[in-house]
């Protein structure tokens, strides 16, 4: 029969749990496909954005998280009202949209006015998803279109004051 390498399946690949090593070839990605859905990996982000939101709490006080769950909550509008005009009749995205609020609220000043991170938020999900393509297929990032479109409506106030906040 055919030699078979220790620790590989019948194909020759070598198996690491549930993902399957190819040999070194050149392809387009994805590369490594753990068979999760990119709801699962949403979550994982969310949780691992909470650092920077802790350490923005920590930082800048509690101005900081009313500017991210405003963001996250502009992130969840924007999917309800995306998925209604769309009549979509898939299940809602909603770890995408509040990831996506989230990282706009992220990049916001934590002295923003409160409709900023809810607008960004609202342009990343409803926007960034629905117009530019879709879950996975969106031509920019999500929370960079939030992001732009908030500066393009708040210009005056991403310009930091002399010296900013570690200058003191």
């Amino acid at each position: 029969g055919p030699l078979i390498r220790p620790g590989a399946d019948r194909s020759g690949m070598r198996v690491a749990g549930t993902v399957r090593d190819p040999p070194a070839t050149t392809s387009l990605g994805p590369f490594v496909h753990a068979g999760g859905r990119a709801a699962g990996l949403s979550r994982e982000i969310l949780v691992i954005a909470l650092l920077p939101a802790v350490a923005g709490t920590i930082l800048f006080g509690l101005r900081a998280p009313l500017i991210l769950l405003l963001a996250a909550g502009g992130g969840l509008l924007g999917e309800i009202v995306a998925a209604s005009l769309t009549k979509r009749r898939t299940r809602p995205f909603w770890e995408m949209s509040l990831l996506a609020g989230l990282l706009v609220g992220l990049t916001l000043p934590a002295d923003a006015p409160l409709g900023m991170p809810l607008l960004g938020g609202f342009v990343a999900s409803a926007v960034g998803f629905g117009v530019f393509g879709g879950y996975g297929n969106h031509l920019w990032h999500p929370a960079l279109v939030g992001r732009v479109a908030t500066q393009l409506i708040y210009p005056e106030e991403f310009h930091a004051p002399t010296g900013g906040l570690l200058a003191k």
